[in-house]
């Protein structure tokens, strides 16, 4: 076991992934934070607020950011000493925010952090997939940015860094409701037309070569998908007319964020107001609760800042 540390703070951030035809391939890291106090104690405890503040409960032990940190000290070799850890989120569960990737990115930090050595990359990137399962977070949460993620044949993720959309904003609409990742999945079909797959290969491709341009307008085809939003559309009222919205308003893109619930689209920072007050109205004109947020990609993934 490790000895006692001295205690500090880490932020991962929230994600959004899919990009409509990137489908578990691409994500990009949120300026929305998961802020973790973590400080030596005689037992692991947990407490946390701000988002899911009444929503989780259980042993400190059962939850994601102690799992990430255990798998990562492990990784080390070392044992962890007891912890607590006071979290302020910002980030809303099971909306398709990343929230999940956010916490193992954190728990993989601490694990670093407390041990006094850091991993590669690389190998957090496979550790959090291996929790999480989903790459295309996984990889935003720790890297920052936008992320191209793939898994190879052996099973271990691979991951690379896009270039950063600085000239972008984000403009989500957040449903109050949750929806869970595996409701999202099991409303897709097991095979999918051989058209509808080239369909979202082709877009992919153009997805990637406009992020290395910033020729933004071809966002609108770049995201188009046939794989996923169209089946989960019946989980997510009003899909349809907030991108729509959206897209009339001036933004770049619309799509599902993740698994949903959450709306994404993707605008300029002149027209990021326009497309906030449309999504909103959509969204009001059809009864659907929920707000919206404003954001900016982030640069960074994880990381500490305070060691104090």
């Amino acid at each position: 076991m490790t000895s006692d540390f001295a205690p500090f703070t880490v932020r991962a951030p929230a994600s959004t992934a899919n990009f409509g035809s990137a489908f578990d391939a691409v994500g990009m890291a949120l300026d929305l934070w998961l802020e973790l106090r973590v400080e030596p104690a005689d037992a692991n405890r947990f407490e946390i607020r701000g988002e899911g503040e009444n929503e989780i409960a259980g042993p400190a032990n059962t939850n994601l950011i102690f799992r990430a940190a255990y798998i990562g000290a492990a990784r080390l070799g070392v044992t962890l000493p007891p912890m607590r850890i006071t979290a302020s989120n910002a980030i809303p569960l099971a909306r398709g925010l990343g929230s999940s990737a956010a916490a193992c990115a954190a728990g993989l930090l601490i694990a670093n952090r407390v041990v006094g050595r850091e991993s590669e990359m690389d190998d957090m990137i496979a550790d959090a997939t291996r929790i999480e399962g989903h790459p295309d977070n996984v990889a935003p949460a720790l890297m920052g940015g936008a992320c191209l993620a793939v898994i190879s044949e052996d099973g271990r993720p691979v991951a690379r860094q896009l270039d950063f959309p600085s000239d972008l904003d984000c403009i989500a609409f957040v449903r109050d409701a949750p929806l869970s990742t595996e409701a999202a999945r099991n409303v897709l079909p097991p095979q999918v037309p051989l058209r509808d797959a080239t369909f979202n290969i082709a877009r992919t491709a153009l997805l990637v070569h406009t992020f290395t341009t910033h020729h933004w307008v071809d966002l609108a085809l770049a995201t188009e998908d046939r794989l996923h939003q169209q089946y989960r559309a019946e989980l997510v009222p009003g899909l349809t007319p907030l991108t729509h919205a959206a897209k009339e308003a001036g933004a770049y893109t619309a799509f599902l964020s993740g698994a949903g619930p959450t709306i994404m689209a993707m605008a300029s920072s002149a027209r990021a107001g326009a497309v906030a007050d449309a999504m909103k109205n959509a969204a009001q004109s059809r009864s659907i609760e929920g707000r919206v947020l404003v954001l900016s990609p982030s640069e960074q993934g994880a990381h500490v800042v305070s060691t104090s």
